[in-house]
């Protein structure tokens, strides 16, 4: 704070402070907003008492229904209308995506670090459908410790791919007919692809994404990580492969969900 206190935000050199963290306090965000600032706050479960902002951006679903009543003369900007999507997204907005009969083609994402190596256990649930032709494409994130474990089983499998590093997940989403997937940010990005989603609560600040999402219909939760049975994830899978009217609600929702304009109205709502 003291840092942040003895720094001046005079003229254009830095108009805009952003704080994306559960650590800032709102002593902290009023030394910014006194030292000249504006300040937009990013936020997911209100968490804090009050919150000294200009702008508090939360882009779940479930957003309006929180308590920030006593934020003072912030803007709240809360909703999935106001979901950041980064830039290769843009060239998606056309995209409309097709609804095979029976779906084949399953994306799994499940965050950069995947400590508990939740992948093994979706590819153990895949295993009790033996009957089914599926092609499995994995995003394995940076911090993955058992990259080694999932190549050795994926090289057993000659329809699961593994991808590491991947900048620009689009393509791969598209291709996909169902993602199972992370409640986190990933969740807009399926949203806006329309692809149909079955949702794992890996973190207790996704409850709320994984809630929003299946309440509106986007996709479906699968509950806490830790909780899920092997049976019941392949049960949940099996029924949506072969629900190709339930698939399309999801990506018809999705869009809905998560028309791509988000940045445009938080970009809009701090230049006002």
């Amino acid at each position: 704070v003291a840092t942040i206190a003895g720094m001046r935000c005079d003229g254009a050199a830095l108009p805009w402070v952003i704080l994306d963290s559960y650590h800032f306090t709102p002593t902290y965000q009023n030394a910014i907003r006194r030292a000249g600032c504006r300040l937009l706050v990013i936020d997911d479960i209100a968490h804090l008492a009050r919150y000294d902002a200009d702008i508090v951006l939360n882009h779940g679903v479930l957003a309006p229904r929180l308590d920030y009543a006593d934020s003072g003369d912030a803007w709240l900007l809360l909703g999935s209308r106001y979901a950041l999507l980064r830039r290769v997204f843009e060239p998606w907005r056309d995209f409309q995506r097709t609804i095979p009969k029976t779906a084949k083609n399953i994306l799994l994402t499940l965050g950069g670090a995947d400590a508990g190596n939740l992948t093994a256990k979706v590819m153990d649930a895949l295993a009790l459908l033996p009957d089914r032709v599926l092609d499995m494409q994995i995003l394995a994130g940076p911090l993955t410790p058992h990259l080694e474990e999932l190549r050795r089983r994926a090289a057993a499998a000659p329809n699961i791919q593994i991808h590491t590093d991947v900048t620009d997940p689009a393509p791969l989403m598209a291709w996909a007919d169902i993602a199972i997937a992370a409640a986190g940010t990933t969740a807009w990005e399926l949203a806006f692809m329309q692809t149909p989603m079955l949702l794992v609560v890996v973190a207790e600040n996704q409850n709320d994404v994984a809630a929003g999402i299946a309440e509106f219909a986007a996709g479906q939760s699968l509950g806490r990580a830790e909780d899920i049975r092997l049976d019941d994830m392949a049960a949940a899978l099996s029924q949506l492969l072969d629900d190709p009217e339930r698939r399309q609600r999801m990506a018809e929702r999705g869009k809905i969900l998560v028309d791509g304009n988000g940045s445009a109205r938080v970009l809009a709502a701090m230049q006002e």
